[in-house]
């Protein structure tokens, strides 16, 4: 995904846009920040958001077992009710080492809000 257009890159997180999904690199740390001010931001907190976070917070063991199953990919669970509603925020999550992520967020999540709550994170 990195061949794709970057927006932002700060010292932590960049953010860019791969064929219209846009997606953030960081640390765990700052993805369950980044995760969390969304959630407040939208008013609502769905499926694959807390889903996301529980990776997050446990992912030596998530990343453990996509590298021995070969998976490129973590995919949070999704409720069909969000999909229904429009709730779905989270795509996948994409390894990148022991530390850092991409997190692939849903076409329709603005990028400008995402940039709001980068700019935020770095005050």
């Amino acid at each position: 995904m990195r061949e794709g257009k970057h927006l932002i890159m700060t010292g932590k997180i960049v953010l860019g846009e791969h064929l219209g999904y846009p997606y953030i690199e960081c640390d765990i740390e700052n993805g369950i920040k980044i995760i969390e001010r969304l959630s407040q931001k939208l008013g609502f907190e769905s499926e694959d958001m807390r889903d996301a976070i529980r990776i997050l917070n446990n992912y030596n063991e998530f990343y453990s077992y996509a590298k021995r199953k070969g998976k490129e990919f973590i995919v949070p669970s999704k409720r069909e009710s969000d999909f229904i509603r429009g709730r779905v925020v989270i795509d996948k999550i994409k390894p990148l080492d022991t530390r850092n992520i991409m997190i692939i967020f849903e076409r329709r999540i603005d990028k400008r809000l995402l940039e709001e709550i980068i700019k935020e994170l770095e005050k």
